[in-house]
């Protein structure tokens, strides 16, 4: 059995994790104001008179810096092969980063499907009426606008990793109507060239992955904003959030009698989420310890997206870990998305922890939860390409995948235009 051992450290102030931090979107559900929803149906209808998808590929991207927070807004539209038509806006330096391995991986034909929604986004998109749900239509007809016919119409989405699709909030809101409406102005001029939207190396001696054009906003004393057109410097450092103090429980594991045996953790996802009335329903982890055959403890995080809650799953885990009667000889673990953490738990107790490619215990385990929550396969795997269907690069992969459009064949209505999708809140 492989193993790797993790190298110890001292920091348990912050962690580096690879895609920002939305903690907000969980209690962000306040209905976006009329004004934020008439700017964002105002750009789309221009968006959607100008069809920029004729002429651009999703793999352009224009950068909006934020005029008011400074967060990066990489825009980029779908519909150029002919699927659903749309725009869409990734969220951050590592969001733009994450996505362009997913698009190798898709050229590669190796690519997971369901990756795509782990990247943050917020996106307007453009379908008939009856793909719309009911607060969609509502939002539309509050603005006077008619949902009869088969027109094309405007919805908004939220993407965030470890949750359902949702409609967004105020603050997304007036993050991608603004990126939206800098977008246009970018696409709709009449010297623009689809070569305008192309990246470069980054400067000599800078920090950043590369470069692309952008739109960059700057503030007058009089406190109004200008832009104008810049290269934008694209960033390959992870950020960093702050993490729990977990101090005490691990100080607490650390003075534990020594065992023998050896500590299995595991964090898995639970394939059915949660979430009360007045919130976004999310996909929560659980976190679980186990050895000699048994499972020792589990907890459940309170949002969702591992990578997104590696501060609450340290947390968790420093507290189970605290809660044994011995200390293990070592703690064995299969997901590298726990190494940064027991690399913390590792300084703080001395007990080394290593990668190990099967766990004898919590894979059993793991596997039993799977069954538990499982569902028919054709309802499952037909819930989920409605799903993906109109996420970017999906249709390639499809198309680059014999066995899936084989399986394809034998659920006809999947993909059927017809078919109303799942509903989103």
């Amino acid at each position: 059995m492989p193993k790797k051992a993790v190298t110890p450290s001292h920091s348990a102030s912050k962690i580096s994790v690879p895609g920002e931090n939305f903690a907000r979107t969980t209690r962000d559900l306040v209905s976006t104001t009329p004004e934020t929803e008439a700017r964002l149906l105002g750009v789309s209808q221009k968006i959607l008179e100008l069809s920029p998808w004729e002429g651009l590929y999703e793999s352009q991207f224009l950068v909006v810096v934020n005029s008011r927070t400074g967060e990066k807004g990489f825009v980029s539209t779908i519909g150029n092969s002919g699927e659903q038509s749309g725009v869409l806006v990734y969220r951050g330096d590592n969001a733009f980063l994450q996505l362009g391995a997913i698009m190798d991986e898709i050229e590669e034909f190796d690519a997971d499907p369901m990756a795509i929604l782990q990247v943050p986004q917020v996106q307007v998109m453009f379908d008939g009426p009856r793909f719309l749900e009911t607060f969609d239509k509502a939002l539309l007809k509050r603005h006077g606008i008619s949902t009869k016919g088969g027109a094309p119409l405007p919805h908004f989405r939220s993407i965030v990793p470890g949750f359902l699709p949702w409609r967004i909030s105020e603050s997304e809101g007036q993050f991608l109507a603004e990126a939206l409406e800098q977008w246009f102005e970018v696409v709709s001029r009449a010297d623009f060239s689809p070569e305008f939207l192309v990246e470069k190396p980054a400067r000599k001696g800078s920090k950043a992955a590369l470069q692309l054009r952008g739109r960059v906003p700057k503030k007058s004393a009089s406190s109004e904003i200008s832009w104008s057109d810049a290269w934008v410097d694209v960033s390959s450092e992870p950020l960093h959030i702050p993490m729990p103090r977990i101090e005490a429980p691990l100080k607490t594991f650390a003075q534990l009698p020594q065992g023998h045996f050896d500590l299995e953790i595991e964090i898995t996802p639970l394939p059915e989420p949660v979430g009360g009335k007045d919130e976004r329903p999310y996909f929560p982890e659980l976190v679980v310890l186990g050895a000699g055959g048994l499972v020792l403890s589990q907890e459940m995080t309170k949002r969702g997206g591992a990578a997104q809650t590696l501060p609450e799953i340290l947390s968790i885990a420093a507290q189970l870990l605290s809660q044994l009667t011995e200390k293990p000889q070592r703690i064995v673990f299969s997901n590298e998305t726990l190494e940064p953490i027991l690399s913390i738990v590792q300084h703080h107790s001395k007990v080394p922890c290593e990668w190990a490619e099967e766990l004898p215990t919590l894979d059993p385990f793991v596997d039993g939860l799977e069954e538990q929550f499982a569902r028919p396969e054709d309802e499952l795997f037909a819930e989920m390409l409605e799903l993906l269907n109109a996420q970017p690069g999906f249709s390639d992969l499809l198309k680059n995948a014999p066995d899936a459009q084989n399986l394809l064949k034998n659920l006809p209505n999947v993909t059927d235009k017809n078919k109303k999708p799942p509903r989103a809140h």
